[in-house]
């Protein structure tokens, strides 16, 4: 699917309040469910939906959509929300033009950054600094514990971000600060 077709069906989303199978397959064999946001040329900004539960915000590159889909199913899940009362966090409000802009926006909250086509990195913690190519991330553990260095990660590597969700809520809740 071509990204200028990906982004004006993911503009008539954003007005609509559509539901999304997002599909990545060049390296997730998992599908994505979400209500876009916002979308910019190269990203884009979604509310990250699992099992009928809001989870979080995504951010990931519009030139890894491969697929997307909008029918019965997602029309029935976005019934369900509106009947359940199913709303999420207040909304990020940055800007998503660029990486570093992002990352910017997001320095003083617990993410999870993905680099899903070099051996599936998983890093969660937070920026620290941006340079011209890549940005240092200092990061904790399974258990919360953060790590001495920093990992330096390569804008260009960046396939997710996720601000906010069940998971990370729940141990930034236990994890000391740096």
């Amino acid at each position: 699917m071509a990204i200028e077709k990906i982004r004006l069906e993911l503009e008539k989303g954003i007005k609509n309040k559509y539901q999304y199978r997002i599909e990545r397959n060049s390296f997730d064999d998992n599908y994505l469910y979400g209500i876009p946001i916002k979308v910019s040329s190269e990203f884009l900004l979604f509310a990250h939906m699992y099992d009928f539960c809001f989870d979080g915000f995504k951010i990931i590159r519009l030139c890894d959509i491969t697929s997307l889909r909008h029918d019965e199913q997602e029309s029935f899940a976005e019934m369900i929300y509106q009947k359940e009362g199913i709303t999420f966090d207040s909304i990020p409000d940055f800007s998503i033009h660029d990486i570093k802009s992002i990352l910017e926006s997001t320095k003083n909250n617990n993410i999870i950054i993905e680099c899903e086509k070099n051996d599936d990195a998983f890093f969660i913690g937070k920026v620290v600094d941006l340079f011209d190519t890549e940005f240092s991330f200092l990061e904790f553990d399974g258990i919360g514990v953060w790590q001495k260095d920093t990992a330096l990660i390569k804008y260009k590597d960046v396939t997710c971000i996720t601000i906010s969700g069940k998971y990370l809520n729940t141990i930034s809740k236990y994890t000391q600060n740096p």
